[in-house]
């Protein structure tokens, strides 16, 4: 067990200044979840007594002894993946994805192979892949959909017809639930939660048997 404790919370971790202007990262979850990053940035998750930080230069467990600033390193900033609160309301109204997939899951093992990380949490397995800085990283752009990978497990309801529910990401970058049996899907919500609430709740509302996904 690398380590007992539930994520509670999540943070990307990059440069406050230019200082390394070749750094860069892309969080990959749509074939299978892949983390590619250089020196510069890392993933930092946080449980109640540990931090756990995911970077080019493999995975750590370190205890708790200070605040989130004290863990970040000089000339870092570690930015939540939960962002504010509305004046009228204490609810986040922005939560990236990585906040969804990992809050709540244990990181059971870790095992490199090749300079690549190998990391088994409680619902989905994902990589560390460590590039040189300099390397271009690439993100995806596409004219189709994407399945997001990760998050089956917060998908509790079955579909009327029996079916389960599988997240996609849109050409908008906006997230959608399909049934796998009848294609019926939830609308598109700019947040990933937010379109898994609609299919636990039971809200298909239009046919997407006919989405081209890549």
């Amino acid at each position: 067990m690398f380590c007992d404790e539930p994520v509670i919370r999540a943070y990307m971790g990059q440069r406050e200044y230019d200082d390394l202007p070749d750094a860069n990262a892309f969080f990959d979850c749509y074939h299978g979840i892949v983390f590619h990053v250089t020196d510069g940035y890392r993933i930092v998750l946080e449980t109640e007594h540990f931090y756990i930080s995911l970077s080019s230069e493999g995975v750590s467990l370190d205890a708790k002894t200070g605040s989130l600033e004290e863990y970040e390193k000089p000339g870092e900033w570690l930015e939540s993946f939960v962002h504010g609160t509305e004046s009228s309301s204490d609810e986040p109204f922005w939560i990236e994805y990585e906040h969804t997939l990992f809050c709540g899951e244990r990181l059971l093992e870790v095992s490199e192979e090749n300079g690549v990380f190998s990391l088994v949490f409680d619902d989905f397995t994902m990589k560390v892949f460590p590039h040189k800085t300099g390397d271009e990283i690439h993100g995806i752009r596409t004219r189709n959909c994407l399945h997001v990978y990760g998050c089956e497990r917060l998908l509790k309801k079955p579909c009327a017809c029996g079916g389960a529910g599988e997240l996609f990401l849109d050409f908008v970058s906006d997230y959608f639930v399909r049934c796998t049996n009848c294609k019926k899907a939830t609308w598109s919500q700019m947040i990933a939660q937010d379109a898994i609430d609609e299919w636990n709740s039971g809200h298909l509302n239009w046919d997407a048997s006919e989405i081209t996904i890549e």
